[in-house]
């Protein structure tokens, strides 16, 4: 599909923005390269990023090289930490209208961690618009927009991006506050990119406090530091 026909079909269910989730030394490379790349991109040219559970998966899939976003803000909407990582960059639907020729979107009908080997591709993903409209709702966490760009990178359009920090409430192994040193580190890349880092305010009930008070301080450094 073309964006457009990804981007009006988003419009008629309420989306606004787009979302990515990671880590903070990810993220850094995002900024660093003035957009979000996919993670080939990264491991072609030996950049950091932090290893994720889905990579195997990915890789095996063959959309290793390709770009993942959202439709949701999924830690807003399901009241927990995304596990993807604890930085979210926010981009306006529009960008869907702005891609770079010979851009494909597809969305995939599950999560691709949940594909089988066996599945054929009318069950791995929507292959029109038609369809896609019918079965989207706001909020169905996993249909993702899988984007294939020839450049493997999509620009932070204006040259501005808008990040949504977690605050664990937690140190780092060093005794650095985890949410002040992540904040940190984002502001002092070296970036084309005027990035605008909000703190994440949740909703009442949300259980990401919890859930962060639970995770290892090997986990708090490898999202955070």
């Amino acid at each position: 599909m073309q964006g457009t026909d990804v981007y009006g079909v988003l419009k008629q269910i309420g989306v606004t923005n787009l979302y990515h989730a990671n880590s903070v030394t990810t993220s850094c490379t995002f900024l660093e390269q003035g957009g979000l790349v996919s993670r080939g991109f990264v491991e072609d040219r030996g950049l950091k990023q932090t290893a994720q559970f889905s990579d195997e998966s990915d890789k095996n899939n063959g959309i290793w090289h390709r770009i993942f976003l959202d439709h949701v803000d999924i830690h807003d909407r399901a009241g927990g930490k995304n596990h993807y990582g604890p930085v979210l960059f926010q981009l306006d639907l529009d960008i869907l209208l702005r891609l770079a020729p010979r851009t494909e979107i597809l969305v995939t009908r599950k999560n691709p961690v949940h594909w089988d080997r066996s599945d054929p591709d009318s069950e791995r993903w929507f292959r029109s618009k038609d369809v896609l409209a019918r079965r989207i709702h706001f909020g169905d966490f996993d249909k993702m927009l899988v984007i294939k760009i020839p450049s493997e990178k999509l620009d932070f359009p204006n040259g501005r991006a808008l990040i949504i920090l977690d605050d664990p409430q937690r140190k780092l192994s060093s005794g650095k506050n985890a949410y002040n040193h992540a904040k940190n580190r984002l502001k002092a890349t070296v970036s084309p990119i005027d990035a605008s880092i909000e703190h994440r305010e949740c909703r009442r009930g949300c259980r990401c406090a919890r859930e962060y008070a639970e995770d290892t301080i090997e986990e708090i450094n490898v999202y955070f530091s």
